[in-house]
Order: structure tokens, then C-alpha cells, then sequence
């Protein structure tokens, strides 16, 4: 009886592996995009460049604000109301809602809705605020959205 050759199957599971590795790699998921997204977008924050984070800011969410504005507004925040230097931030995970609206009169849009936690050490002594960033994807961006509708 010729015994059979079989030596090939691990070299063949080894090499599925290796492209599975690689994908996810190379092509993260939808909702690893959107965490670096808001990740991306608080580390600017952090840094004091607003006029950067601005820029993840959907074009709906921009004409609230004008440019200077905003990065007058977002610093007056941190340093001004709550006399603090820096901050922390934590994020939960990505939900998908397939149609939302930042206003009753805006265009419904599929989103991911992220929890982010940023925390304060303020003179009023320690603070968290919690605030709800809507994501989207626009011309392969993603976007940062606010809810509006109260």
C-alpha cells in the first residue's frame, strides 16, 4: 500500500491564515474605521488644534459653525469654563443606525453612533461629560455628526 503524501494541508492552512492576517490588516472594518475616526479627531482636540479637528466635522455639522468659531468655542471650553489644560477621553463601541437625522429637517443619513466619555480636571474639582458623536462616511471619509433635534 503507498502511503499518502500529506504534507501540502498545513502548508495550505498556514497560507489561508497568512491572507486572512492580512486582511484585516491592511482593510480594517467599518467600525475600526469609525473608532479611529473619533480617535483621530479627540487626539487633535487634546492638542489644542481645533482648526484640524474642523476638518472631521461633516459638512451639515461645518455650516453651524464658521472655522474660527469653532476653534474659538472649543478652546473657550477647556480653558475658559472649565480652567483646565487637558483632558481624557474614552469611546464605546460603534452602533449602526441605518437612517439618522441631526435635525428634523436634515437629509436621514446611515450612521455609527459612538458614546465618548471625556473626562476633566477642572477647578470645579473632577468632571465627565458625555457626549454622542454620530459617523458617517463621505466621499471615503469619515465624518463626524452632533444631534440637534431637542
Amino acid at each position: 500500500m503507498r502511503k499518502r503524501n500529506l504534507s501540502f494541508i498545513p502548508v495550505l492552512l498556514l497560507s489561508i491564515a497568512g491572507v486572512i492576517i492580512l486582511i484585516v490588516l491592511f482593510f480594517p472594518s467599518e467600525k475600526d474605521q469609525v473608532i479611529e475616526a473619533a480617535e483621530e479627531f479627540y487626539t487633535l482636540e487634546q492638542q489644542g488644534e481645533a482648526s484640524s479637528s474642523w476638518d472631521y466635522l461633516h459638512p451639515d455639522l461645518q455650516k453651524r459653525f464658521s472655522k474660527d468659531q469653532y476653534i474659538i468655542d472649543r478652546s473657550a471650553l477647556l480653558n475658559e469654563h472649565f480652567q483646565s489644560d487637558s483632558f481624557s477621553y474614552s469611546l464605546g463601541s460603534p452602533e449602526k443606525i441605518d437612517s439618522w437625522q441631526m435635525t428634523n429637517e436634515a437629509t436621514p443619513l446611515p450612521v455609527y453612533q459612538v458614546e465618548a466619555t471625556i473626562r476633566y480636571n477642572s477647578v470645579y474639582g473632577k468632571m465627565e461629560m458625555v457626549q454622542y458623536l454620530y459617523i458617517t462616511e463621505l466621499n471615503e471619509e469619515w465624518k463626524i455628526l452632533w444631534d440637534y433635534n431637542f
